[in-house]
This record gives structure tokens, C-alpha cells and sequence, in this order.
């Protein structure tokens, strides 16, 4: 097994290292205090030599794992790293399932790998799964099993539920914790993955992917190892319309030191998690309040209703004309739009409120003095079947307050909509009423409308699943093999100059720009390769370098005939000579007219290869936003990747009155230019296309380069 196999709830748990609280090891009490609380229906036994056939907490105790009568599921570790591998050796002996090493080996860094490295090579020669080590711990809401030392459910308070999280991060578990307490919403698995010697947070995702109690799954990554497993277990999850939220530490660069310093892991590439997550609907969070904020919904709101189209439409309800704008305003920022009342429901919610010409949002300020008048205009606005969502903007109330949510919680199942509501100063009491009727319910309408926009999204990839099962197929037919082409490179770590890369290209297939490659400076030779080509021509310097040409004049553009090109080449000849480039060549190039993109890829080293998108030649540098796709990727992904991009899609649309350009040319030229960068597979750092050259009738790459590895 070691990282792979179903997650199973486990019957009986033992935990090594077990002692009393206020004993000699904190980590073990606390472990054994959380079980004995919290595991009714499951046998739990502590193992430590010096309680041997008495009781701790009420749980007997034995000396080894051995003199347990029958072997324990799950075995939990809380002892010093130098027995650590004993005790996994004896849990793989007795055919133990599972193993959760709580310990972290602190003697420095070549001590700590030296220690994981013998963690994995029992766990692998017992087929047995490890989490960890320096894990805070498991959480089996099915078995009732709080298998850490967290603090946040010290009462027992676990709740079975749909809910899963796999954290790279022990405090954000603690933390979900303490709020799902105050909520209806339980949760299948929680999962601390520590240091990861042998079960990755890749595995771990793949397995609540498939576990059929999980229904949402929450992921705090600071980095991973296996780019391509992670990416098909996302993909994976949006096929079987569970929902993955996803908060990302180690985004910056002061982020990822801390990660670096924190666990060793190499925090992923900003570009490669947004690329990922455009593809498989994984819902992107900057905080662990918006990813409690949507969890909570995706729960009570999205799921139920997953299966019905998502239109982006809302209803507003709010006691106060500014709480309405605000909510308005955050919706509309959203892509929401509030459609005008029907006349049949604006006459109904007049006749309720009493007051006249009410639009959306519906203000009827003054409510609160009548309890059951909030509830009864929900029902009549949520008559409006084409309406997504009602949300609910309002203030405190007063003494009046738990009336008005009683009222709105007996109403709630007879409203079809999603159910949303941003009450400021929202009192604790309140929210337990609105979130026990399944009513998702913030101090704050902002975090309402996030909500609902997650929910949103989610619901709208769930209308076509097909592009993420396209790619799941693509995936699992492995990288097509591709002939290799050559690069004209001298050797390892050089860099290809664009006439070497252009002549590889074209070899692949890629439309480039027609041209040739001089020997040098050559007056007679340069004319003769123009008298080729074909003027109007374009010739620029060609150097490993030279890696911005147009900054250093070492390109002339609009060549008419002979007589310009001999005063161009030798302008290039002086640049050459003050710049001391070595066996400087010309790239004589037809000129071609278009739109200017950039397209390149760029090796992630957990996911591969990225193929990256954007505004090119001069622009690049004054519109730097670009998308990407992780490789390899479908026809349906480059289009996407190609649509989703404001600026470029402007230009390629026919920006002031421009010639619209031929966007199936671009993507062919993008599909080619992936197949040619797979092919080269990991010498290939990183390549640049910059300009492809895009009009109404072809896409043609004009300049390239290209970084290899070492």
C-alpha cells in the first residue's frame, strides 16, 4: 500500500507514546485524551512499556504493539525519533494498515532526511501507509476518531459529515476545527500530512477523491513533488462533481523561503496552480476565512442544487438601502447581474411590505418590527425560478434579531434557491439559528457574495465535464513520443538563438516566418539570402547574447531592396563589433504584418512543462499578464487558454478597427510548439516565441529562443 489504497475507518487504534496528562510526554496524552473523548464506538489502546497492564484514561494499556490481543487498524506514534523505526517495523510484522508518526526528527537537516529515509524503506518494505512523520495527527469523522493533538475539538464535539481536508499545515485543521463546531456541517477526513516521508498530499487527495463519504474536499498546500499526480486527482474530483478549494501558501517570495525553511518543500509556481485550477474548477481561496466562508457553502448551498444550470442571477433582500448597494456592488464585481422584478412579484412584495415601487435589491427598511415579514417576502421573490441565488443584507436588530432568523430558518426548505446572508454584527446565537437551517450566513455581505460566487463556478463547470474527462484520457495515454529535432545548439546548459530555434520549429511543423541563416557578416552572402527571401525583409542579429535585440537596435525592419540592406547590415556589423559579440550571424526574414504574441513554455519542477500565453513583441513587457496550460493539454484547453485572455483577445478581435486575426492559426501554432517542446522532454528549461505573428489569414513565429539544461 505505503501511499496508495482507499482510506478505510479504522476500528481500533492504538497509540504509542501514550501517557497521562500532566506526564512525562505531552504529545501522547493529549493524542490518547482526544481518542478516549472522542471514539465511542472504536477500541483504543495505549502502548507504553511503562503503564504496562494498568489503565490510561480508562483505555488498557500494554507494553508493545505486539501484547495488543489483536492488531490494531491504525497505529498513532508519539516517541522519540530513535525508536520511531522499531516501532514501524513491529507495526509492519503484525500487518498494521496505517501508521501516523506525530514525531519530527529535530537534529538538523541531514539527520531529519537521513530519518525519513528509513521511515519510507519500512513503509515500503511492509506495503504499509505512513503518514507523516511530524504529522499533528488524523481525524476519521465516520469512526468518530480524533487521532491528533489538536486542541480544537478538545470536548469530542466531532461530527460525521461530507467535508475533507488534506493540510499541509497542522493549524489550519486546528482551526477548521474549532469552526465547524459552531456549525451543523461535519466532515469524512482530516489529514495533517507532515513532512511527507512516504504518503504525499498527492496521494492523500487522490484517496478523499475517491472516498465516498467526502463530498468537498479543502487543500492547504505549500508545495508538491508530483505535479501530474496532483493534476488527476483535481481533474478527477470536477468528473465526480466534488468541489476542491484550494489555499495556497508560499506564493511570494518571503512565502516560499518560509516554506523552504519551514518543511523542505519546494513551493509550487504560482502559474502552474492557476493553470490547474482553470482547468479541473478548483476553487482558489486567499485566506482561511474565505476557505471556511465556502466550504460551508459548497456544503449547504452548491451541492444540493449542482446539477441545476447556474446563471449568475440574484435576488437581494436588505433592511437598509447602503447594506443593499454594498452587496449589490460586490455581486455586480462578480460577474452577477440582479434582474428587475416581474411585475407579479413586485405586486406581491408591495402587498406584503406596504410600500411602493420596490426594486432589486428590495429595501424594505423597517422590517425588523415584524418578524414574519422578512420570510414572507423570500417566498414570493423566490418565485422567480430563474433566479440563482437570494441573498440577504442586513444589521444587527436588536432584541429583535433571534425572532427574524427563526422566522427565516422555518422558511428555508421552502425556498429553492441558494440562501445566503451578510448580517453585520451578527450575534452568535443568530448564526447558530440561520447555519442549523442550512442558511449560509456571514457578518459581512462581501463575504456572502464570495461565497455565492464560489458556488457559482463550481455549479457552472459541473454543466460540462467533458473537457476534464477529455484531459483525464489525454493524461492517461502517457506523452505521445515525438521525433527529436535538432536545435543547432553547441552543447548542454547553451541557449538556442532564434535562427537555430526557428529552423527547429519549422522542422516540427510550426509555421515560421520564411527566412534563412547567414554564416556571418558577409555583404555578397546576405544579399544573395535576400534575394531569397524576398523584400520587403526584416534582418536582425543573431547571438546567444543577444537576448533583447530590438533594445539593442540589432533589428531593421522594412528593408525595400539592396541599397537599404547594405546600409542595415553594417549598422548590425558595428552593434557586433562595440558589443564584442563571437560569430555574430544575420537572420534574414520576410516581413509579415499582424497581431504581436508572445507564446512560451517554461519547466515547473513539480508539474512540468507549462506552455504560457500573452501580449508580444515590444508590448511583452508593458502588458505582462499571461495564461498557461500545463502540458500536455487539449485542443479545448488551448482555446480556453486563448479566450480567457482580456487584452490579447481585444487585439486578436480587431482593436480599432484592425483586421480580426485568424485564432485557428494561433492555436495550431500553439499545439505544434507544445508537441515540439514535449518532444525535447527534460533537457528544456524554458523557450520563448516572441513574436508570433498573427493576421487574418496565418500565425507565424518571427523570433525565438530557447534555455537548456545543464
Amino acid at each position: 500500500m505505503s501511499d496508495g489504497g482507499g482510506l478505510v475507518a479504522p476500528r481500533s487504534v492504538a497509540v504509542v507514546g501514550a501517557s497521562e496528562l500532566g506526564g512525562t510526554n505531552y504529545y501522547g496524552a493529549r493524542v490518547m485524551r482526544n481518542l478516549v473523548d472522542s471514539a465511542t464506538d472504536v477500541a483504543v489502546y495505549a502502548v507504553n512499556p511503562r503503564y504496562h497492564g494498568q489503565q490510561v484514561m480508562g483505555a488498557d494499556a500494554f507494553g508493545t504493539l505486539s501484547d495488543i490481543p489483536e492488531p490494531p487498524e491504525l497505529v498513532i506514534i508519539a516517541i522519540p525519533a530513535a525508536a520511531v523505526v522499531d516501532v514501524l517495523t513491529e507495526a509492519g510484522e503484525l500487518g498494521v494498515q496505517t501508521c501516523v508518526v506525530l514525531t519530527r526528527e529535530s537534529r538538523g537537516p541531514s539527520a531529519r532526511k537521513a530519518f525519513e529515509r528509513e521511515v519510507r524503506d519500512v513503509a515500503l518494505r511492509y506495503s504499509m501507509r505512513v503518514i507523516g512523520p511530524n504529522s499533528m495527527g488524523v481525524f476519521c469523522g465516520t469512526a468518530m476518531v480524533n487521532g491528533s493533538f489538536a486542541s480544537g475539538a478538545h470536548d469530542g464535539g466531532l461530527k460525521p459529515g461530507s467535508l475533507s481536508m488534506v493540510s499541509q499545515s497542522g493549524s489550519a485543521i486546528s482551526y477548521l476545527l474549532q469552526l465547524l463546531q459552531r456549525t451543523r456541517i461535519g466532515y469524512s477526513w482530516l489529514i495533517s500530512t507532515g513532512d511527507e516521508a512516504v504518503c504525499s498530499l498527492e496521494a492523500l487527495f487522490e484517496q478523499v477523491v475517491e472516498d465516498p463519504d467526502t463530498q468537498v474536499i479543502l487543500l492547504v498546500v505549500e508545495g508538491v513533488a508530483d505535479g501530474e499526480r496532483f493534476r488527476r486527482a483535481a481533474l478527477r474530483a470536477r468528473v465526480l462533481g466534488k468541489p476542491v478549494l484550494l489555499l495556497q501558501v508560499g506564493v511570494s517570495t518571503v512565502g516560499r523561503e518560509a516554506v523552504q525553511t519551514h518543511t523542505g518543500r519546494l513551493a509550487g509556481v504560482e502559474k502552474a496552480f492557476e493553470a490547474v485550477a482553470e482547468e479541473s474548477g478548483i476553487v482558489r481561496v486567499p485566506t482561511f476565512e474565505r476557505l471556511y466562508d465556502i466550504a460551508t457553502s459548497m456544503v449547504e448551498q452548491a451541492l444540493p442544487r449542482k446539477d441545476h444550470e447556474h446563471a449568475r442571477r440574484a435576488m437581494v433582500a436588505t433592511t437598509s438601502g447602503g447594506a443593499g448597494a454594498y452587496t449589490a456592488d460586490h455581486l455586480s464585481a462578480l460577474g452577477w447581474s440582479l434582474p428587475p422584478l416581474s411585475e407579479e412579484i413586485q405586486q406581491d412584495i408591495e402587498s406584503i411590505s406596504g410600500q411602493n415601487g420596490l426594486q432589486n435589491p428590495v429595501d424594505v427598511t423597517g422590517t425588523w418590527a415584524q418578524p414574519e415579514m422578512l420570510p414572507a417576502l423570500l417566498l414570493a421573490m423566490s418565485k422567480d425560478t430563474t433566479i440563482d441565488a437570494v441573498v440577504i443584507a442586513s444589521g444587527a436588530g436588536g432584541t429583535l434579531a433571534l425572532p427574524v432568523a427563526e422566522a427565516l430558518a422555518a422558511v428555508r426548505e421552502e425556498i429553492p434557491q441558494e440562501l445566503y446572508v451578510g448580517w453585520v454584527g451578527m450575534s452568535a446565537e443568530v448564526a447558530a439559528v440561520l447555519g442549523n437551517a442550512g442558511i449560509s450566513a456571514f457578518p459581512d455581505p462581501a463575504r456572502a457574495a464570495h461565497a455565492a460566487e464560489a458556488s457559482a463556478r463550481f455549479r457552472q463547470n459541473q454543466q460540462n465535464i467533458q473537457p476534464a474527462s477529455s484531459l483525464m484520457e489525454l493524461l492517461s495515454e502517457g506523452t505521445c513520443a515525438h521525433v527529436r529535432t535538432e536545435t543547432g545548439r553547441n552543447g548542454p546548459g547553451t541557449t538556442s538563438t532564434a535562427g537555430e530555434m526557428l529552423v527547429s520549429l519549422a522542422a516540427a511543423g510550426v509555421p515560421c516566418a520564411p527566412g534563412r541563416l547567414s554564416r556571418g557578416l558577409d555583404l555578397q552572402e546576405v544579399e544573395d539570402l535576400a534575394d531569397e527571401v524576398g523584400y520587403p525583409l526584416a534582418i536582425k542579429l543573431d547571438s546567444p547574447a543577444l537576448s533583447h535585440k530590438t533594445d539593442k537596435g540589432a533589428v531593421a525592419v522594412g528593408i525595400a531592396d539592396a541599397d537599404q540592406l547594405e546600409v542595415q547590415l553594417a549598422r548590425l556589423a558595428d552593434i557586433a563589433k562595440h558589443d564584442g559579440l563571437d560569430s555574430p550571424r544575420v537572420l534574414v526574414q520576410r516581413m509579415v504584418d499582424g497581431i504581436e504574441v508572445l507564446v512560451g513554455l517554461k519547466r515547473d519542477p513539480a508539474f512540468g512543462l507549462l506552455l504560457v500565453l500573452g501580449v508580444g513583441g515590444v508590448r511583452a513587457e508593458l502588458f505582462p499578464d499571461v495564461n498557461a496550460v500545463v502540458l500536455p493539454t487539449t485542443d479545448a484547453g488551448l482555446a480556453s487558454m486563448v479566450g480567457s485572455h482580456p487584452m490579447l483577445n481585444r487585439l486578436l478581435a480587431g482593436y480599432r478597427g484592425a483586421e480580426a486575426a485568424d485564432r485557428g492559426a494561433l492555436i495550431e501554432v500553439l499545439r505544434r510548439f507544445a508537441e515540439w517542446g514535449t518532444a525535447h522532454g527534460d533537457q528544456l528549461l524554458a523557450a520563448e516565441v516572441n513574436p508570433v505573428m498573427v493576421n487574418g489569414a496565418a500565425a507565424v513565429a518571427v523570433d525565438a529562443r530557447a534555455v537548456w539544461e545543464r
